[in-house]
């Protein structure tokens, strides 16, 4: 019953560098999943990735 989190996401998204935004949300949507393992989740996840250059 743990939560992601901030520094875990952190860490994720420090992981995709150079990786395109699309694909970035994909794996990070991914990654939240497995770590739920199936538990029902209480909220809305969304994620916006820009790609500054």
């Amino acid at each position: 019953m743990e939560m992601f989190g901030k520094e875990r996401l952190m860490a994720s998204f420090q992981e995709k560098k150079g990786e395109s935004p699309q694909e970035t949300v994909n794996q990070i949507v991914e990654e939240v999943a497995l770590f739920a393992e199936g538990c029902p989740q209480h909220d809305d996840l969304t994620l916006i990735v820009l790609n500054v250059k």
